[in-house]
């Protein structure tokens, strides 16, 4: 060891001292019968040792929670007991294993400062135990060293308010701003605030009408006004932080209005939250001198203005057929998606404003979104939709003419077969939805099959694909659907260019074979050979595929030139990478257990 005697005597001094403080703790829980005398040196001995593993250097985070979890462990262990002996009157015992808890956090909390992980485990057990003042201390400890944590603030925020102290938790959040000036999750946390204690003002001021005491009339929103204005320009150029702020500040003032919406000042903070979201509408071909342009916004702020927006609109009695014209000219497709889900379920307006909505620009202008924005109509139950879903498919079609699953909605078989040539990036549902169709029309080459595997996206399952192309041969019975899989196989072996895929159709037509058993248990356990060889030791199939092997073969144990299943596991461990996995897994097919 690199300590030296006077680091060892030092180290000692501070364990003893530290076990010293714990006496009277210990003579309580004797005095009490909760712990016997063994018990007392079991505890005395685990404590020790747990401060030596303390003082080490390095020292391990590890090691103060494990001394955390042993001491809960403890006290609850001692709680059981002072109930079971009925022990009412409270004496130091019932106190020592809380605090010393938070002895142990504070220390971890002290020499691991940057470890934000022990902060709030300190803070969760504050709240489990109900520590509230050591709550607090923790937490203004917390945002000194971590000022850029926001959650911190808002917690210690949050305890200052529980407790009724509006202008502490207001200073906090004042203090936060200052360390998190852009910070959507500290802006909205204090407009809710202003808000509700414009509420309690609010309630007051009817109070004492009541009372018939004179109150000094004054506008209580003027503070959530201001803050409003001041979150504003805090997120300017900042499109998601603006769309989450004015999301958040429409949540409060529709909470609000629900009860204060006549009183003096809350129109004006509604009005400024309307007229915001106007001037941020991104999207437009055409803006005013009062809008703000956006250089770059994703479709979820978008729509999230957007949608604020028109929320707003309705509150002030406009209607879905005065706003539509509006959110039609936009250029992003969520926001007219966001439109159409909010039209939907009002069956007055419906008709009209969907129709609009339809025919916009964007509507049809990523084939991607279009599909969402038909199949968020064909799930409605709106008669006005049916009409309106038909036309966008035909915009969209047309717009799109190599687009797969918009020809294939179209219902034009032979349009869908000629786009055979351009096939791109299709899934697996649409791939095999094409080869049924092109099944119909006559046989499928293997060429035609190979130019949609490589078609597919990076990622989709080829059994689909297969199952496509083999049901037919399954039903013509197995001296055809043995025919097929050898023609697959022959054909997957050639695609060497593409290695991923040809692991793939191989594994996928392998499990095909086990599940139709009509391929003979000799020629499956060369298929199992051949595909090993072929995936490598390195790859994350590699696994799968080994105990795929080994639950056929523990299936077949017995049979002639199959291998033992002992074997073949042994085989397994030394060729596999992810041992632990491969291990439990094999474990409960040997035992002959389901896997899943």
């Amino acid at each position: 060891s690199d300590e030296t005697p006077a680091t060892r005597f030092a180290m000692a001094d501070t364990v003893e001292q530290y076990m010293q403080d714990m006496v009277p703790e210990l003579d309580d829980l004797r005095r009490k019968s909760i712990f016997s005398e063994d018990e007392i040196r079991h505890i005395v001995r685990r404590r020790r040792d747990f401060e030596y593993s303390l003082q080490r250097k390095p020292g391990k985070q590890q090691d103060y929670l494990n001394y955390v979890r042993y001491e809960i462990a403890m006290e609850s262990l001692r709680q059981r007991r002072s109930k079971a002996l009925r022990w009412r009157k409270r004496s130091v015992s019932d106190y020592s294993g809380v605090r010393r808890i938070h002895q142990i956090l504070t220390r971890a909390t002290l020499r691991f400062k940057a470890d934000l992980r022990l902060w709030y485990q300190h803070v969760d057990f504050c709240l489990r135990s109900g520590s509230s003042t050591v709550l607090q201390r923790v937490l203004m400890k917390a945002v000194k060293f971590h000022p850029k944590e926001a959650s911190l603030w808002l917690l210690a925020a949050d305890r200052e308010l529980r407790q009724g102290h509006v202008d502490a938790a207001r200073k906090l959040l004042m203090r936060a701003l200052r360390c998190l000036p852009k910070s959507v999750k500290v802006l909205s946390e204090f407009l809710r605030l202003e808000v509700g204690v414009a509420g309690q003002l609010l309630v007051a001021r009817e109070m004492a009408q009541e009372t018939e005491v004179k109150d000094e009339a004054k506008d209580v929103w003027a503070p959530t006004k201001l803050l409003f204005q001041k979150g504003l320009s805090k997120v300017t150029g900042q499109a998601e932080s603006t769309a989450k702020f004015l999301l958040e500040s429409l949540a409060l003032n529709h909470s609000a209005a629900s009860k204060w919406s006549s009183s003096e000042g809350f129109q004006e903070w509604s009005e400024a939250l309307r007229r915001a979201a106007f001037e941020r509408r991104p999207g437009l071909a055409e803006n005013t001198e009062d809008m703000i342009t956006w250089t770059e916004v994703s479709d979820e702020a978008a729509a999230g203005i957007w949608e604020v927006w028109w929320k707003q609109e309705l509150a002030c009695g406009s209607r879905w057929p005065d706003l539509v014209p509006s959110i039609a000219s936009c250029d992003f497709a969520a926001v007219l998606l966001r439109a159409i889900q909010a039209v939907l379920p009002v069956a007055d307006d419906a008709g009209t404003a969907l129709a609009t909505l339809a025919q916009a620009d964007a509507a049809a202008a990523d084939p991607a979104m279009a599909l969402i924005i038909l199949q968020e109509l064909s799930a409605s139950s709106a008669r006005q939709a049916k009409g309106v879903l038909d036309s966008l498919l035909q915009r969209a079609a047309s717009r799109h003419p190599k687009h797969l699953r918009l020809a294939m909605l179209t219902g034009d078989v032979e349009k869908v077969l000629s786009l055979l040539p351009h096939l791109s990036n299709i899934s697996a549902q649409d791939a095999a939805c094409f080869l049924s169709l092109k099944r119909n029309k006559g046989a499928v080459s293997m060429e035609e099959l190979e130019h949609v595997l490589r078609a597919l996206e990076p990622g989709q399952d080829v059994s689909p694909v297969l199952l496509a192309v083999l049901s037919h041969a399954a039903h013509e019975g197995p001296a055809s659907l043995q025919k097929s899989f050898q023609q697959v196989r022959k054909f997957a072996e050639k695609l060497w260019d593409v290695p991923r895929l040809r692991v793939q159709v191989l594994f996928a037509l392998l499990r095909l074979e086990l599940r139709t058993e009509t391929v003979e248990v000799k020629d499956i356990c060369k298929h199992f050979e051949d595909l090993l060889s072929t995936v490598g030791p390195s790859s994350t199939d590699a696994t799968e595929v080994w105990l795929r092997y080994l639950d056929f073969v523990q299936g077949v144990h017995g049979t002639v030139q199959v291998p033992r299943p002992n074997d073949l596991h042994l085989r397994a461990l030394r060729s596999v990478q992810d041992q632990e996995i491969y291990r439990e897994k094999a474990q409960m097919i040997l035992q002959g257990l389901e896997i899943h």
